[in-house]
């Protein structure tokens, strides 16, 4: 079901609007005028012209405008309450290479892989964190799909926030801040169904991937890092989405090569040892449908589903601003240009 709504930001603004009523009545009382003067004398009426109504409207379509009104369009929708599921972006300085001067970088690419997986299970809570050295919540799960989508865009960045310098004794990524995830907070106590989506170059500092995914996956008494788990913290499926290529780059913005930066070669082994410990998946960037089918598989049916709605608004000051210019031209086209 959805339901429309017309909101003014800036009220005031229509003010230019009234202001436009009183020429625009006078416009309209002189063309009536004319009109019955010209039919007492038996004169035909002249060829339309609409150049006064353009010039009228100019105005009006402006203090619309300075209004700032906003379309709100509220739909009903369905989330589970049983599943959730988190998406980690590497935010390394790897992060930062690409294939070419001009293609898109690794962290971008992630965010765009993350919006259309996340697309592929609209109706599963999901949150963002962040990976370095350490791991950090930006959007806890949420069934609102514009704020993740907002969050992916506008929050993530390179070294946002930067890597602190932990015992692993380097300033990159390290899967093993993955242990703690499960004893955090980062998923609510109701989700049964918990997924992860890992989305990196794969270049990882030296850790432990039994231990990482002995704290994912394990029954709580029997996690490494129990003291961290509760028996509410179910166990974690990981998916990991590779991005980029040993072929790619740091540049900079003159189009110059970073020669600090080495890609690793074996950035491919490290996600695949992860995901096989823990049971999970690893794909690249161009099998995104084959993660999304093991997204579903991981998370299963669910059928423990709460109601809620979901309100995306349009701004429409831009559109009036456009056609109050689009009657400006008509003005000077009419005035300079027709002969």
């Amino acid at each position: 079901m959805l339901a429309f709504s017309l909101t003014f930001l800036t009220p005031g603004g229509g003010l230019l609007a009234l202001a436009t009523a009183v020429p625009l009545a006078g416009l309209a009382l002189a063309s009536l005028r004319n009109g019955r003067g010209r039919a007492r004398l038996g004169l035909s009426s002249p060829a339309s012209d609409h150049t006064g109504i353009a010039l009228s409207i100019v105005p009006l379509l402006l203090g619309l405008a300075a209004s700032q009104p906003s379309l709100e369009r509220t739909a009903a929708m369905h989330f589970r309450t049983d599943a959730q599921a988190l998406f980690v972006f590497d935010v390394s300085g790897s992060m930062a290479a690409s294939a070419g001067a001009n293609a898109p970088s690794r962290l971008q690419q992630a965010q765009a892989a993350a919006i259309r997986l996340r697309n592929g299970i609209p109706e599963v809570p999901s949150g963002v964190a962040t990976l370095t050295t350490d791991i950090l919540p930006q959007l806890l799960p949420t069934a609102d799909v514009a704020t993740f989508d907002s969050t992916v865009e506008r929050v993530i960045g390179i070294e946002e926030p930067p890597p602190p310098i932990l015992g692993y004794g380097t300033l990159g990524t390290s899967f093993g801040p993955l242990s703690f995830v499960r004893g955090e907070g980062y998923f609510g106590p109701l989700a049964k169904h918990r997924l992860i989506v890992l989305l990196t170059d794969g270049e990882s500092a030296p850790y432990d991937p039994a231990a990482t995914a002995a704290a994912l996956t394990q029954p709580s008494n029997a996690a490494p890092f129990s003291g961290l788990v509760t028996q509410t913290d179910a166990p974690i499926s990981l998916v990991i989405v590779r991005i980029g290529s040993p072929s790619d780059h740091i540049y900079a913005q003159d189009g110059t090569i970073d020669p600090a930066y080495r890609a690793e070669p074996h950035a491919a082994e490290i996600v695949s040892t992860l995901a096989a410990q823990t049971h999970g998946g690893a794909y690249s960037a161009s099998s995104l449908g084959s993660a999304e089918g093991a997204m579903r598989r991981m998370l299963g049916a669910g059928k423990e589903v709460a109601r809620g709605s979901h309100t995306t608004t349009v701004g429409l000051a831009r559109y009036l601003a456009l056609a109050a210019l689009a009657a400006a031209a008509i003005v000077v086209w009419r005035r300079n240009l027709v002969t």
